[in-house]
């Protein structure tokens, strides 16, 4: 039973992150509704991602979320239809 509901949560996340970005990219271009395209970007650039030289081993880090208005109205939706689902 509760593996059912951490797999709805995240089919729930999921769904709403991709619906966010879909919604972002066609109201790109639209007057009143460019503002839902507005994103912000955090975490390791991975154009220039951290390098950790060990002489015989070489690590690169790169890590980055870029988040719209969107995404994150989509998200919210989704957690309060997880909670009135669950």
């Amino acid at each position: 039973m509760k593996s059912k509901n951490v797999i709805m949560l995240l089919v729930l996340i999921i769904g709403g992150i991709l619906i966010g970005a879909l919604i972002a990219s066609a109201t790109k271009n639209v007057q009143y509704l460019s503002w839902l395209y507005y994103a912000k970007s955090f975490g390791l650039d991975v154009n220039k991602p951290a390098v950790v030289d060990l002489s015989v081993l070489k690590f690169a880090f790169g890590f980055e979320v870029n988040i719209s208005v969107a995404q994150v109205i989509c998200l919210v939706l989704a957690s309060l239809l997880y909670r009135k689902l669950r």
